[in-house]
């Protein structure tokens, strides 16, 4: 897709440590960061309260209704499902295809190949994630 590098690079910062409580908190997503969305992306719902909220591998498996996966009950697991994933591509459980269609998984890595963040391809050129 073309610009979706730029829109990467600024959901990276919208998500930064620098702006940390911004971008996950209801009431500090709507004053300081819905406004800095990318006009291509579309925000389906504002962030959760923070006993309810989920991270993106959460999302994409399908357990965003699971009590033992959400808010800080569930962080100390779903925060290291980043690596479950890069093991889970290593041993082909999930295979690489170059042109997803929909409920593929896509997998987003940093520069330096660390999975940064996942979603699932609705179609060829949208994808449904969870960011906050």
């Amino acid at each position: 897709m073309k610009g979706s590098e730029t829109i990467r690079k600024k959901l990276g910062e919208l998500v930064s440590d620098e702006n940390a409580d911004n971008w996950w908190r209801p009431e500090l997503f709507e004053k300081y960061t819905r406004s800095q969305i990318p006009s291509e992306l579309e925000v389906i719902t504002p962030p959760p309260a923070e006993e309810r909220n989920y991270n993106c591998f959460v999302f994409v498996l399908g357990l965003e209704a699971e009590e033992r996966f959400l808010g800080n009950a569930g962080w100390e697991f779903t925060r290291k499902l980043d690596d479950l994933f890069d093991e889970m591509i290593a041993q082909n459980i999930l295979e690489r295809i170059e042109n997803g269609d929909s409920n593929n998984l896509i997998v987003y890595r940093t520069d330096n190949g660390k999975i940064s963040h996942v979603g699932l391809m609705e179609d060829e050129s949208t994808v449904i994630s969870k960011w906050s």
